[in-house]
């Protein structure tokens, strides 16, 4: 999705929705109206938030690897405020993430 998009540096700007980001909206060119956890929902297991009005994450359907201790290990795509860019990390599956369905 990302490099369809035209890649990781400008892919947040074009996946925000349009306001409701603290400082950052983004055009929304292909109707995902990404928003920050405050507005969207989401979280760690442990019940706390973070960058809030800034930020959100959302997680992917591939799974890096399995851990005896957290279970799948899944890739997920974050976005912050101060920038147009897109990152990928890692988090256990338990963790309270957004979903996004994808039509292929």
């Amino acid at each position: 999705m990302i490099t369809y998009i035209g890649g990781k540096e400008t892919g947040g700007k074009k996946l925000k929705a349009k306001s409701g980001w603290d400082n950052g909206n983004g055009t929304d060119d292909y109707d995902f109206s990404a928003l920050p956890f405050y507005k969207g929902g989401g979280g760690y297991m442990a019940g706390e938030f973070e960058c809030l009005g800034g930020g959100g994450l959302w997680w992917s359907s591939t799974i890096e690897s399995e851990n005896k201790y957290y279970g799948s290990i899944i890739y997920q795509l974050g976005m912050c405020h101060d920038t147009n860019s897109t990152a990928w990390a890692t988090f256990p599956a338990n963790e309270n993430f957004h979903v996004r369905c994808l039509k292929d």
